[in-house]
């Protein structure tokens, strides 16, 4: 697998930054430039780092089975996910008042918070 054309905490940045601008999920009308700021680097980078740590975790434990990388990204992918899909929760009812602490809202949350996973990290997830 080839090193990717952009350093991936770059790529995290510019997601952090690009998601700020945007205001997605009701951030842009509930919040300032500074507190979106705050809340999308926050998410962005705990979810980097979590997405980092868990895959040199399962690297090395699985480094003898070559084949298993698909499945092993995709836990990856599940338990940030699921991580972040508390965290967010968490953090909404705390600055917003929403409570996604009901297994609904959790649920949707998750399908939320799998997307955009998902598009932080393709690049680093699809091997060239």
């Amino acid at each position: 697998m080839g090193q990717p054309r952009t350093p991936y905490r770059h790529r995290l940045l510019a997601a952090a930054l690009v998601l700020t601008l945007l205001g997605p999920f009701g951030t842009f009308a509930d919040l300032t430039l500074a507190q979106r700021l705050a809340y999308w680097c926050g998410l962005i980078g705990l979810g980097g780092l979590a997405f980092e740590l868990l895959t040199l975790a399962a690297g090395h434990r699985l480094r003898e089975r070559a084949g298993a990388w698909r499945a092993m990204l995709a836990g990856v992918v599940l338990a940030v996910a699921a991580l972040m899909t508390l965290t967010v929760a968490l953090l909404e009812r705390t600055l917003r008042g929403m409570d996604f602490l009901r297994p609904l809202g959790l649920a949707e949350l998750f399908v939320y918070v799998v997307l955009v996973t998902l598009l932080v990290s393709a690049r680093s997830i699809i091997p060239d």
